[in-house]
């Protein structure tokens, strides 16, 4: 089973990969493999007991624990809502070289490029984590492509997703720093 882990979302919902692993694993269904890492790792007992703290699992008498899908959800459920964000960030037309505009994507959500363009993101993006991914880099290449006065150049949604495009954009988020929310008090000795 192969995880992919967002790990400025664990530092954001304060989870070490570790615990999100198991997480994810309980959120597929996948408890033979999670009870498989639990035996093998030294400090599962821990990242368990705080997961319970944190309240994304629950304490069930005489059977372990129990995942609270709901407290999940955000972590690795993709929504409808997610293309619909993609969507609605990615430009309709820009401008042309000739004078004119080119067309990049469907403006109408029920035409059938809308659709295609759907399936495909829904194909390629599984979970609410890359997501996020995506449009960060699509953000970026929004921002440098203004910058540089080449929209013009800019692929078609369809061909974007295809492509892998936002993959062209990953480095511009090496210097991004995960933000981390500070509690009262969190730094005092």
């Amino acid at each position: 089973m192969l995880i992919e882990i967002d790990v400025a979302e664990c530092l954001r919902r304060g989870i070490s990969p570790t615990q999100y692993c198991y997480l994810k694993m309980l959120w597929d269904r996948n408890n033979t493999m999670a009870k498989q890492l639990y035996d093998i790792d030294s400090t599962s007992k821990d990242a368990i007991k705080n997961l319970v703290l944190s309240g994304y699992l629950l304490e069930v008498e005489n059977s372990g624990v129990l995942l609270d899908r709901k407290k999940c959800e955000p972590l690795f459920k993709y929504t409808e809502s997610s293309f619909w964000e993609l969507f609605n960030t990615f430009p309709i037309k820009v401008p042309n070289d000739g004078g004119g505009s080119r067309v990049l994507r469907a403006s109408d959500p029920k035409s059938v490029d809308a659709q295609t363009a759907k399936k495909k993101y829904e194909s390629v993006v599984k979970s609410r984590a890359v997501h996020e991914h995506v449009m960060r880099c699509l953000n970026i290449e929004l921002e440098e492509r203004k910058k540089a006065n080449n929209l013009t150049y800019m692929n078609g949604l369809v061909v974007w997703i295809n492509n892998c495009a936002w993959q062209k954009y990953e480095s511009f988020l090496k210097d991004e720093k995960p933000k981390i929310e500070e509690s009262y008090g969190q730094n005092l000795v």
